[in-house]
């Protein structure tokens, strides 16, 4: 392996595997076992590369790059139009800008295009999913990389297999996939029978797979739960919204997924204590979820000891929130949410080399491609997001090499009683899709405030 950093066995296996396949296969290889590592060593050879990835990535992906001594004035960041696919060695964009670009993409001559988190172009029926596997059938090597190649359906593989292997795998048609490994039920489609079993066998000859507990001697997880109930105020906005919901619905012949996203992202921000306003401004209330929060950051015998805490949130309201909160508390922070790639990678420097700097307070669904968080041991999750790879991903950047410092990582989880909050964590527990699960259960007329009581009676 031609790296100037001491390969891992797995890099080592895992370029092997790469190179047999002639740089059509994927590395689902789990976050901080070193496939990063992997499709550079791979690439320096097959040049120039095209990295896709999330905007939140390119420092980690500079970082990469430079410490194989890649001379910066081969690196080339788009982040706009201007000097879009010129004479760079490496040249590294967003999915969403590679999507209106895919004509510049088509006529550049690439030898390698590295896939970063693959999942997300793991949905076949998105337009992004079939620009960039469209505009990239001309780069002889392929590499899907993630360490979520599923999360909650074993069908996500689909299209990352299609990206590297232009079907050899599963075929070039999702129709026919579904057909052979579903069933269909009324308006869903459901797995066969040891069909699970029979697309991971399959997938093992076209991806390098490592969990991180095979490889690194991680801490062990602790897993906690804190519950507040809800306050009157809160309570009156609740029942307000879900009632205004069912009313809808029951006026509604076709219901679709944005509708139930919107309902349930209203009693996401309730359960957590604030409410937009027409300006989109937020209006907070009484939330004892956050009272929760402000006594274990000040409770010795929990977190006022800790030297370094991370705490997710599904809004940037939250975070607003929390950084005024943490300011009363004499707590410095960081906010990692919208704003300049400059101003980002700031916070992320900040919370690692910073010793003043306790909390880094963050948007869950922005959780990926980080590795500075490993200097902290505990996570918080004071609202989650609707997406099973958001939670992982975000788990993840505590937990991943660089963490074997601590003894054990622990995950607190903040929840409002009898609230969304529950039915969100219940469904993520068990890799489910949120918004999806509930639409199947409207499109079987059962009533929202149901089936929402249904999954929360569950946590107990």
């Amino acid at each position: 392996m031609t790296s100037i950093r001491k390969p891992m066995k797995q890099q080592t296996e895992a370029l092997r595997f790469i190179r047999a396949h002639e740089g059509q296969a994927g590395l689902f290889m789990a976050c901080g076992t070193g496939k990063t590592l992997v499709a550079i060593t791979y690439a320096k050879r097959h040049l120039p590369a095209l990295i896709l990835c999330r905007r939140d990535d390119f420092l980690t992906w500079k970082q990469e790059l430079e410490a194989e001594r890649v001379n910066p004035h081969h690196i080339h960041f788009i982040e706009s139009g201007q000097g879009l696919f010129d004479a760079q060695r490496w040249t590294i964009i967003t999915y969403d800008l590679a999507k209106k670009f895919t004509k510049q993409i088509r006529h550049t001559l690439f030898q390698t295009v590295i896939a970063d988190e693959s999942h997300m172009i793991k949905r076949w029926k998105a337009q992004r999913t079939k620009a960039i596997i469209r505009c990239t059938r001309h780069i002889p090597s392929r590499i899907p990389m993630t360490g979520t190649a599923i999360t909650n359906d074993p069908g996500d593989v689909f299209t990352q297999c299609l990206f590297a292997d232009d079907g050899r795998t599963f075929g070039r048609s999702y129709w026919s996939f579904r057909n052979h490994y579903y069933i269909q039920s009324g308006p869903g489609w459901y797995l066969k029978h040891n069909a699970k079993e029979k697309i991971i066998s399959k997938l093992k000859g076209m991806a390098y797979y490592v969990h991180e507990d095979d490889v690194l001697k991680l801490p062990p997880i602790r897993r906690l739960i804190k519950s507040a109930p809800m306050s009157g105020q809160q309570k009156r906005h609740y029942d307000r919204v879900l009632n205004e919901w069912e009313i809808q619905l029951a006026g509604r012949e076709v219901i679709e997924i944005d509708h139930v996203v919107t309902q349930l992202t209203k009693l996401r921000q309730i359960s957590s204590g604030f409410i937009y306003d027409q300006n989109h401004k937020a209006t907070w209330f009484k939330s004892y979820k956050l009272k929760l929060l402000i006594d274990l950051l000040k409770d010795p015998d929990y977190l006022a000891d800790k030297k370094k805490i991370v705490i997710w949130c599904a809004h940037t309201a939250e975070i607003c929130m929390l950084v005024a909160v943490a300011a009363t508390l004499k707590m410095e922070a960081v906010a990692f949410t919208g704003g300049s790639r400059k101003r980002k990678d700031e916070a992320r420097r900040r919370f690692r080399d910073d010793k003043t700097v306790k909390l880094f307070i963050g948007q869950v669904d922005s959780g990926v491609g980080m590795n500075e968080l490993t200097i902290a041991d505990t996570a918080i999750y004071y609202s989650n997001s609707f997406r099973v790879v958001s939670r992982k991903q975000s788990e993840m950047r505590i937990r991943r090499k660089g963490s074997e410092r601590h003894r054990i990582i622990t995950y607190w989880d903040l929840v409002t009683e009898n609230s969304a909050d529950e039915y969100i964590l219940k469904a993520l527990k068990g890799n489910i899709s949120v918004a999806n699960y509930i639409l199947s259960r409207i499109r079987e007329r059962q009533r929202i405030s149901q089936i929402l009581m249904q999954r929360a009676l569950h946590l107990k």
